[in-house]
Formats: structure tokens, sequence, C-alpha cells
């Protein structure tokens, strides 16, 4: 898969970090403000959209570039919290930060 990715796609894969952020529990080191009954809520519905993997999701998947069973598997670590998970996801993050565009090679590490 190629490394460079449009601005649309890069928008949303940072769609798709976010939930995958929301699932791992890692919001509420960043949105300290939110109720910690909200930040539960967020990452339930995030495990719900992985899971459910509808058409949004497929949607949402296929237009950052990224195939929907790669991404669901590693949500799927992130939920059970699966070790190096969480590493994996700080990896995938800092890839996109910096770099602007990465491969979903990453959700396999």
């Amino acid at each position: 898969m190629s490394g460079s990715y449009s601005p649309e796609q890069r928008l949303f894969q940072a769609v798709i970090l976010q939930a995958l952020i929301d699932v791992a529990g890692l919001a509420k080191r960043v949105e300290s403000k939110l109720k910690p009954e909200l930040l539960l809520e967020i990452e339930k519905e995030s495990a719900d959209w992985f899971r459910m993997a509808g058409p949004d999701f497929r949607d949402v998947c296929s237009f950052a570039g990224w195939q929907p069973s790669k991404t669901k598997r590693f949500a799927e670590r992130l939920i059970a919290r699966e070790e190096g998970a969480i590493d994996a996801l700080l990896t995938l993050r800092s890839l996109l930060l910096h770099r602007g565009a990465t491969s979903e090679r990453s959700l396999s590490t």
C-alpha cells in the first residue's frame, strides 16, 4: 500500500485514530475536564462502532485507505487490553502526526 495519502484520506485516518484512542481509554488522559461517566460512554460507543463494523465504519475505513478487517482487529486488541496494543496505537499516532500519512501496516504491529 502506498505511503502517500490525500488530505481527505488523512482526515479519515484521524477520525479512526480518535476512535482508537477513545476505545483504548486514553481520552481520559487528554480530556481530563470531562466527567468520568462521559468518558466511559465515549469508550463504549467507540467499542460498539468497531465491534459492529457497520456501513459507516466500512465507509470511513475506505475513505482513509485502510482495510476495515485490519482496523477492526486492531481495535479488538485495544478493547481486550492486549499487551503491546497501546504501544502500537501510540506508534500509529506518532506516525500519523509526524509523517502526515501512514500505511495500515502499523495496525498489525
